[in-house]
């Protein structure tokens, strides 16, 4: 299941966010607090944060640093009623921000939008899984090679991978039965 979660102080931009993204048949989440946000994140899988940058509890700088360090894989945006070049690059230099939009925004180009966010946050479930099943097979050979001393010399490539060809594999079993 896909979602998103929308978080702005204003209902009334909530409500718009709703009707605007429904078209896209994802589960859109809504707050108008932003100190929720990361427990709905600890709790909920979800793909992409539309924040307003400008709200009490915290400013959506804060917000997005934060969700950059401890879910980093959730694609971030934000939402201003202003618009500063400062105000710009500090979301993209502390939150990492995939996009930055204008209220009021069109649905449709927040729609098209987010899709792309949609495209990105996919991309980084794969990368993450890819990271991980790769550290699984290094974490395999070191324990191999701390049960078997000498045994992955047999069957690293010059690349630095791992490569088990039938001579590697012989000469492994030679090593290992002494």
């Amino acid at each position: 299941m896909t979602a998103i979660l929308a978080v702005d102080d204003d209902p009334d931009i909530l409500t718009a966010l709703r009707r605007a993204l429904a078209p896209l048949g994802v589960t859109v989440i809504l707050t108008e607090d932003a100190t929720e946000v990361l427990s709905i994140l600890g709790e909920q899988s979800i793909s992409v944060l539309i924040s307003d940058i400008d709200m009490p509890q915290m400013t959506g700088l804060e917000l997005m640093a934060q969700v950059r360090v401890a879910f980093p894989n959730v694609v971030r945006m934000l939402l201003t009623g202003r618009t500063s070049f400062d105000s710009a690059m500090s979301a993209i230099n502390q939150g990492e921000v995939h996009r930055y939009l204008n209220k009021p925004f069109e649905p449709a180009d927040l729609r098209k939008l987010v899709q792309e966010a949609l495209v990105r946050s996919a991309d980084l479930a794969r990368d993450s899984r890819a990271g991980l099943r790769a550290e699984e097979k290094r974490q395999l050979f070191e324990q191999l090679e701390s049960e078997h001393p000498g045994l992955t010399k047999f069957v690293r490539d010059p690349d630095g991978g791992y490569l088990v060809s039938a001579s590697r594999a012989s000469k492994a079993e030679r090593l290992l039965r002494g």
